[in-house]
């Protein structure tokens, strides 16, 4: 992905979304303080703020290639600048992903996506440039990072 922000009402990246109130988006942003960096938002059924976030990791100019990993009920996300992959440390709950996770009642939505996504809320139109998207099934891995 190539994205360069200038602040944090720009935002681009992956996501494992099942509806507005039920994700984990890995984006990239800007911050005056930090610069550009990467992190994490959750919505979290349960939580008790609506949203909650990792740290920021500042990040480099340039592309960088985003990556999540689902084993059953567990979400790891990565990214690279070059080289090698940068794991973030956050193991987040992938069973809120779905129908199960939420009262009895309240509406839900059938399935479970993974995608990506940009949001420009200032109006500027800031794009973010993906050049590829790959989905891939595999077997379980008690440790995707290794």
């Amino acid at each position: 992905m190539e994205f360069e922000p200038e602040h944090y009402q720009q935002s681009a990246g992956l996501i494992c979304y099942y509806n507005s109130g039920k994700f984990h988006y890995l984006y990239v942003s800007h911050d005056e303080t930090i610069g550009r960096h990467i992190r994490v938002m959750s919505a979290l059924p349960d939580g008790m703020a609506a949203d909650a976030f990792t740290t920021p990791i500042p990040l480099p100019n340039g592309p960088v290639t985003l990556r999540v990993e689902v084993d059953e009920e567990r979400l790891r996300f990565a990214f690279r600048t070059n080289g090698d992959w940068h794991w973030l440390p956050e193991v987040l709950d992938a069973s809120i992903l779905s129908d199960e996770a939420a009262a009895p009642g309240t509406p839900n939505f059938t399935g479970a996506f993974v995608g990506v996504s940009c949001q420009d809320t200032a109006g500027t139109a800031r794009p973010a440039d993906f050049d590829w998207f790959e989905y891939l099934e595999r077997e379980y891995l008690a440790d995707p990072t290794s």
